[in-house]
C-alpha cells in the first residue's frame, strides 16, 4: 500500500492505521473466542489431570462445525508451506554437513569446480521457499485459487480457453 500509484492508498498507509488495525483484529479475535471461558466444564479425570468438555447442546455443535472446518483448510496450507519449507532447508544442510566433512581433504580442480556449481545452485534453492507461499495457496485453496483468477484476468482468459 505505501509504494501505490494511487494519493489515496498511500495517504491511508499510514503507521496510526497499522496500530488500530493490529488493536481491532486482535480485540476482534479476543471478543469471538471469549465465550470458552464460560461455556466450557473442566472435569478432573484422575489426580492432576483435568478435561475440557463443552456444554451440550447448540453450542456444542457449532463448536463442532467450527473446529472441523477451519482447520481443514488451514492445515493443508500450513502442510504445504512446511513440506516445501523443509525439503530446501535439508538440501542446504546436507551442503553445510559435506563442506564441513570434507574441508580438509585435498580435492582436484575438477571437484573445486563441481563442488563450486552445487553450492550456488543449491545457494539458490535455499531461497525458493520464500517465494512458494503463493505456489502453495494456490494449489491449496480453492478460495484463493479464484481471488487470483479474478484479480489477474490474463489467467482468468487462459484457463476459460484452457476448459474448452
Amino acid at each position: 500500500m505505501i509504494t501505490s500509484s494511487n494519493v489515496r492508498t498511500r495517504q491511508r498507509s499510514t503507521r496510526r492505521l497499522a496500530y488500530i488495525s493490529t488493536i481491532v483484529v486482535t480485540l476482534f479475535w479476543t471478543i469471538l473466542h471469549i465465550h470458552i471461558f464460560f461455556l466450557v466444564n473442566i472435569f478432573q479425570l484422575a489426580p492432576n489431570f483435568y478435561s475440557c468438555f463443552f456444554t451440550p447442546g447448540i453450542y456444542l455443535t457449532i463448536i463442532s462445525y467450527y473446529s472441523f472446518i477451519i482447520p481443514a483448510v488451514v492445515v493443508r496450507i500450513l502442510l504445504l508451506d512446511t513440506s516445501v519449507c523443509t525439503i530446501f532447508i535439508l538440501i542446504f544442510s546436507f551442503l553445510m554437513i559435506y563442506i564441513q566433512a570434507t574441508q580438509y581433504t585435498v580435492k582436484s580442480p575438477e571437484q573445486q569446480q563441481i563442488e563450486i556449481f552445487v553450492r550456488f545452485v543449491i545457494n539458490m534453492l535455499f531461497y525458493i521457499p520464500y517465494c512458494t507461499s503463493l505456489y502453495t495457496n494456490y494449489i491449496g485453496s480453492q478460495t484463493f485459487r479464484k481471488e487470483v483468477q479474478m484479480f489477474l484476468p490474463c489467467i482468468n482468459r487462459s484457463m476459460n480457453i484452457l476448459s474448452r
